[in-house]
């Protein structure tokens, strides 16, 4: 079969490219589809020179081009290129795809929720209609829905967004490269901290994602305030910066500005995008992700699979993939003052910060490595090829 994996951004194709080499293997032609924001540079180290790149229209924010001039052009795409099957990633592009598919006639469309749009933090009235949006999308422009947290697959099953069993697939997560992402070795830690300029006495806080108010980073910068008053050791390193599309652009500089100023300057590193994410986290002693809402979030997986301690927020896939009190800690999400105490709680405690970084790497291996969530969607594509080669009979 011929297939578009289809996203917003390039960095999807981080955790796709198991799904692509599968997929490959099995004789199907795999196609890369998204704005190419970086010129394919960040999709083709996530993907090899192999795979075919194409430069297609997807939004992150709702304006007249993106229901209008950007879905007939999608659906110019999708006529021109004749998928057998559009696998599309992303809240807003997904359902500008699945409009453009039902124009161009794709036999197929696969939308795989990285959490579903609608979630616990927005007014119930603003909930419910989203949830009936994408209700309608599921049942009469989709063909099969895949979700990633077993809260949205739970949704989908009691809101029958497919007729059919077969229809909504549950996968567990995006799948973790446990051998890539594990713990290091006393010595490989030893030269990882050095190489960081790390002390022996310092207990580094890593946190890793885009600067916007919806990760948290505010109240990260408040908690962090906080917990340096109280602990001279303790020390921030954060990751992440803002992609071109963002919506959000205000938050990032007014938390660098507080995080840079007075006495938190020498205790916090920005360190902006890196190439060497894996290497931080070994080197690090906790991980803290204290996000609004979440679909299944990677970086909080893989620091896991690392043997990290977590500190994350009581939102969709945080608490799915922690176990609270055994992997990690959970507190209520825009609340900096239960963020300060719970992170207060791994940095007075190295010997809570070993057992909880081995139960977290425990779940991990056990339920979220690549192997367990690439298999239902290489045996959804099994049946799907199945039933186009009865088709043609």
């Amino acid at each position: 079969m011929r297939v578009c994996q289809l996203s917003h951004v390039e960095h999807t194709y981080n955790f796709l490219a198991p799904l692509f080499q599968a997929l490959s293997e099995r004789g199907h032609t795999v196609v890369a589809a998204c704005n190419l924001e970086s010129d394919g540079r960040v999709a083709r180290g996530h993907l090899g020179d192999d795979v075919t790149l194409h430069r297609v229209p997807g939004a992150r924010r709702l304006r007249p081009a993106a229901v209008t001039t950007d879905v007939f052009r999608l659906a110019r795409y999708l006529r021109r290129e004749r998928f057998d099957v559009l696998h599309v990633h992303g809240s807003l592009v997904s359902m500008q795809a699945r409009l453009a598919a039902k124009l161009a006639g794709v036999p197929v469309v696969v939308h795989q929720a990285h959490g579903f749009p609608f979630h616990d933090g927005q007014p119930p009235w603003l909930r419910r209609c989203l949830l009936l949006l994408e209700r309608f999308f599921s049942r009469h422009l989709t063909d099969v829905v895949v979700t990633v947290s077993e809260e949205d697959a739970r949704v989908a099953r009691a809101g029958h967004f497919r007729p059919e069993e077969w229809q909504l697939v549950h996968v567990p997560g995006v799948g973790i490269d446990v051998d890539r992402f594990r713990p290091p070795s006393p010595a490989e830690r030893a030269r990882l901290r050095s190489r960081y300029r790390v002390a022996d006495d310092e207990v580094v806080l890593l946190f890793v994602g885009r600067l916007v108010a919806e990760k948290g980073i505010r109240e990260l910068a408040d908690a962090f305030a906080e917990l340096a008053a109280r602990h001279p050791d303790a020390r921030l390193w954060v990751v992440g910066d803002l992609l071109a599309s963002e919506r959000d652009t205000v938050t990032a500089p007014a938390v660098l500005q507080q995080l840079r100023a007075g006495p938190l300057r020498s205790r916090v590193r920005l360190l902006g995008r890196r190439h060497d994410v894996r290497d931080l986290m070994q080197a690090a002693d906790a991980f803290v992700l204290p996000s609004y809402r979440e679909g299944m979030p990677v970086s909080l997986l893989e620091a896991m699979a690392c043997a990290l301690p977590v500190v994350t927020t009581d939102v969709r896939g945080c608490r799915e993939a922690v176990a609270p009190g055994e992997s990690g800690l959970v507190v209520p999400p825009r609340e900096p003052d239960a963020l300060a105490q719970a992170l207060d709680l791994l940095v007075a405690q190295p010997p809570l910060r070993r057992a909880m970084g081995e139960e977290g790497r425990r779940r991990v291996v056990s339920t979220y490595s690549v192997e367990r969530s690439t298999a239902p969607l290489v045996a959804l594509y099994d049946g799907l090829s199945r039933n186009a080669a009865l088709a043609r009979r």
